[in-house]
């Protein structure tokens, strides 16, 4: 048994999984710049942002490195008093998702438009949720999240 929310993901059979690398090599050509620009605005907090073959209906998670310690594995080892250094974990984002191709052509159109670094810190924490219920900073996510809301009302 391996961890779905570690390292690279292999599903289905080789041609299956071959099939999806080369799909996913051709979209990491059109959404190349805009995971650069997510990794340079998250570089406090995560350590890659890479399009993802393991999601189907989410637009971003957090995935560990092989042999990262899981949250729920660094919650327990901080709860029983031992001091764990910050993990950075990767972001994964979903190119078949309806919300990565309208960050796409908003970057492509303007990449210094400050929603998207509002839209960065969003997805941070949806990603956040997704894994553990639980944000780092709940007090920026609500500012980020009212910032938005205001903007689009």
């Amino acid at each position: 048994m391996v961890s779905i929310a570690r390292g690279e993901v292999k599903l289905g059979s080789d041609e299956e999984r071959k099939k999806e690398a080369d799909t996913l090599a051709e979209k990491q050509k059109s959404f190349g710049d805009l995971l650069g620009f997510l990794r340079v605005q998250l570089q406090d907090e995560i350590k890659e942002v890479r399009l993802s073959s393991r999601l189907t209906s989410s637009p971003v998670c957090l995935v560990g490195d092989e042999h990262d310690p899981t949250p729920r594995m660094q919650r327990m080892l901080e709860q029983l008093g031992q001091k764990m250094p910050k993990v950075k974990r990767i972001l994964e984002l979903n190119p078949s998702h309806t919300l990565v191709p309208r960050l796409q052509a908003i970057f492509a159109e303007n990449p210094s438009d400050p929603r998207l670094k509002l839209y960065a810190d969003l997805l941070l924490g949806q990603a956040h949720l997704a894994e553990s219920g639980q944000l780092p900073d709940p007090a920026a996510f609500s500012k980020v999240l009212a910032d938005l809301m205001q903007r689009a009302v």
